[in-house]
């Protein structure tokens, strides 16, 4: 009788420490990165910031999604209304992007008024070039707020390291896929003018479109 009012109770207690355990594990787990929240979260003083600001006036820029209802730009704000229990805020839907285009409209949107450092933009341009390797340097340097030098060095990097395929054809702002551009040059003069000028071009003339 004893041996049968034992052996229940320790196959609870195993069950119920696996189900602790299991959730210690499932607890410890990073939360998933939003899709759409390509940028760094906002550091502890911007965020609180920002929440007494919500908490005094509501939210007062839109949060933008698109039309699945997934969230472009606004994630903390979002946050920030569930915590302070805000369900009344203004929403804008944006349709018909395509997935490049909605990584391209949330970095130019949050550029604008993140103040970034320059590490973190190097990191946001490598970012996109494993994503998109054959967007043009030119338009990534304005999507990420740097040079159109640091898009082609970081490039370059990537491409040693395999990180990234070397590409000969580049996407432009304007969708249309363009041939690279060389120029040889004999002197470190040359090079130089050579770099202005592809610069100039932009490599997307319109007679090496494809």
């Amino acid at each position: 009788m004893v041996a049968t009012k034992t052996k229940p109770r320790s196959r609870m207690t195993v069950s119920s420490y696996g189900r602790k355990s299991a959730q210690r594990k499932r607890s410890t787990r990073k939360p998933r990165r939003p899709k759409y929240q390509l940028l760094p979260p906002l550091s502890p003083e911007e965020y609180a910031a920002l929440r007494a600001d919500i908490a005094a006036r509501g939210i007062q820029v839109a949060v933008e999604v698109d039309e699945h209802g997934a969230t472009l730009d606004g994630h903390s704000r979002t946050q920030l209304a569930e915590e302070l229990g805000i369900k009344n805020y203004p929403i804008r839907v944006v349709s018909g992007l395509t997935e490049q285009q909605k990584r391209h409209h949330v970095l130019l949107v949050n550029l604008n008024r993140r103040h970034l450092s320059c590490k973190q933009k190097r990191e946001l341009v490598a970012q996109e070039l494993k994503k998109s390797p054959n967007i043009s340097d030119n338009w990534l340097a304005k999507l990420t707020g740097v040079a159109d030098t640091t898009v082609t060095r970081i490039r370059r990097e990537l491409e040693s390291r395999s990180a990234i395929q070397k590409v000969t054809r580049f996407r432009g702002q304007d969708g249309k896929v363009y041939r690279a551009r060389s120029i040889i040059a004999q002197t470190a003069r040359d090079a130089q003018r050579a770099q202005k000028a592809l610069r100039e071009l932009n490599g997307e003339a319109p007679n090496q479109a494809a």
